[in-house]
Order: C-alpha cells, then sequence, then structure tokens
C-alpha cells in the first residue's frame, strides 16, 4: 500500500498574517492563479485605488475588452461593511468584474451575491471566492482559491425574453460549451487547455502565454461565418513579424489564412474563416467543432514556432545590463 501524507488545513492569517501589507500585495503579483481558477484573463494590476473616501485593494482589466475588475479582499468572514463598500467600489470604478475573496462565507452573503448575478445585466459578473490554504508534512503552504459564488450565465439566457437577441445569446454560449466539452475530450492529443467559461457572446478568448497575443474564437449568427486566428491587442510589431515570417507560419495551418493589420484600430488578426455554415444544422456541429480544434492547435504551433525568433531578436536588441 502506498504511504501517502495528510493534507493539512492551515488557517490563512498563518501564511499573510496582515491582509493589506501581505495578502494584497502577494495576489497582485499571482492574480493569474485566481484568474485561472475564475476562467478569465486580466491585466495591468494595480493596488490600493481610491475613490473618494475608500480605496479598493486591487483594480484589473480583463484582456482584450478591457473591462474594469475590483478585487476585495477579507481574510475573515463575510460582513456586510465590506460588501457595501464592494458595490460602493464597483460603481466608482464602473466595473464589469467583482471579486470578493474571503476565508469565511455566511449563507446571507451568498444568497445576496446569488440573487446579485440573477439580477443583473449579463455585462456585470460577481463572484464569491473563498481562500484556502493547505500543506503536506513540513512543505510550505499553498493557496487555493474556491469559487463559492458565480454568474450562472446558461440560465440568464433562459430567463431572458424570448427575444432575437436572447435567442441569439443562448445558441453562442450553447456551441462555446459543447466546442469547450469537445475539446476537453481530445486533452491527451492537444497541448492547450480552455480555461476559460463559456459566456452568451460572439466571441470566446484561449490564452497562449503570451501578453501581447490570445487565440480568438467567434462566430456571426446573423453572416453564418465562423473564424479562428491569432489575435494580437496593440503591439503592431509583433504582426509585422508575423507577417514578415508569413510563409514558415502558414505552413503550421492547413486552409487558408487571412491577415489583418490593426489599421488604427487596437488589434490585428491573423486567422482562418469558414463561411456558409449554419448552427443549428446539428448534423455538421461535429464538424464545426473539430474544424475549431484543428485552427486552435494548428495556430498556437505556428505562433509559438514563428514568435521564437521574435523574442530572441527582443533579448539582442535590449541585452540586460549584467
Amino acid at each position: 500500500m502506498a504511504d501517502l501524507a495528510t493534507l493539512e488545513i492551515v488557517p490563512p492569517k498563518e501564511a499573510w498574517s496582515n491582509e493589506a501589507q501581505h495578502f494584497t500585495p502577494w495576489l497582485a503579483e499571482n492574480i493569474n492563479i485566481l484568474f485561472k481558477e475564475i476562467g478569465i484573463s486580466g491585466g495591468n494590476v494595480k493596488t490600493e485605488q481610491y475613490t473618494g473616501r475608500f480605496y479598493v485593494d486591487i483594480i484589473a482589466e480583463e484582456s482584450d475588452t478591457g473591462k474594469k475588475i475590483i478585487i476585495e479582499n477579507q481574510l475573515n468572514r463575510t460582513d456586510h461593511d465590506h460588501l457595501g463598500k464592494l458595490l460602493t467600489y464597483a460603481s466608482s470604478f464602473d466595473a464589469s468584474i467583482i471579486i470578493w475573496i474571503v476565508s469565511e462565507t455566511t449563507y446571507e452573503h451568498q444568497r445576496a451575491i446569488e440573487w446579485f448575478n440573477d439580477h443583473m445585466d449579463n455585462e456585470i459578473a460577481f463572484f464569491l471566492v473563498r481562500i484556502e490554504v493547505y500543506r503536506i508534512g513540513d512543505s510550505k503552504p499553498a493557496p487555493k482559491f474556491n469559487v463559492i459564488v458565480e454568474p450562472n450565465y446558461w440560465s440568464k439566457a433562459i430567463k431572458l425574453s424570448t427575444s432575437d437577441a436572447s435567442i441569439t445569446q443562448m445558441v453562442y454560449f450553447e456551441f462555446w460549451d459543447e466546442l469547450k466539452k469537445h475539446h476537453t475530450s481530445l486533452r491527451d492529443t492537444k497541448t492547450l487547455i480552455l480555461t476559460n467559461r463559456p459566456r452568451p457572446q460572439s466571441w470566446f478568448d484561449i490564452s497562449i502565454g503570451s501578453k501581447d497575443a490570445i487565440i480568438r474564437l467567434d462566430f456571426s449568427v446573423q453572416k453564418k461565418q465562423m473564424s479562428a486566428g491569432i489575435y494580437i491587442h496593440k503591439n503592431d510589431d509583433l504582426y509585422q513579424f508575423l507577417h514578415e515570417q508569413k510563409d514558415t507560419f502558414e505552413e503550421f495551418v492547413k486552409d487558408e489564412i487571412h491577415w489583418h493589420p490593426s489599421e488604427g484600430k487596437q488589434a490585428s488578426r491573423i486567422r482562418c474563416i469558414k463561411d456558409k455554415w449554419d448552427p443549428d444544422n446539428e448534423a455538421h456541429k461535429q464538424g464545426y467543432y473539430k474544424w475549431m480544434i484543428d485552427r486552435i492547435q494548428q495556430m498556437y504551433e505556428a505562433f509559438i514556432t514563428t514568435t521564437k525568433e521574435y523574442e530572441s531578436n527582443i533579448e539582442t536588441t535590449n541585452p540586460s545590463d549584467n
């Protein structure tokens, strides 16, 4: 029989004795641990940003969309005071994603966050997250974010009136949800994991380990068109480098590639496009999912391979002072 150790629960305040001086700075530096658990990607992280007489612990922006994210930390049980402040911060910063991190929850406050998510617009997402810390034997303590309450976009879409817009949102959500399930079933042969949660919107983003680029999938019910490719945010130099390596890049992708420079916009794109598809045709959906999954992997491999030289050029151009 295997000799197994016991997982020990560690009080969060043993790992971070002071919320403001220790936990908040640690979280700001390790924000991707939280974002990965929630299923979002973000950056531009700032701490202790003032709004009137109060300051919010952390403010950030969702990658690509620029939506404001606010985070309130509380290394003890939820209370009315923090909930009230959090709503004040959300309105002051016009936040779309609100995250309340606590070490202990009460049923009343959990129900309050559920109520907000059920009655707010789809643009507003409220998360109640419990910070947990564990240790095995003499090991260092390890943090774990446990999402207690999150938006239920599927139930929101169902509760909406049966307008054309609402039906379209349901189509988007169902498509991304099924795509993610299909991709997960093929995980043994794929190197990427789709961490973002499906939303009732026309696009789905996938992190590829770059601060400047992601894989973006999208489709239009009206145009009956879908696409998959690299989305480069505010970095024309990277796009130009990839375009100069066009022949190498396109060797990885088994489809026609369309190159879209930013031309004054915030992003440039490199993508494959599939026209004349029918999202209501159940018999063809398996083919749509396969097309998307193949493009995800091919675009990822093309980007990673091609940008090795780009990163090398940056290091050569900007040598360290050592």
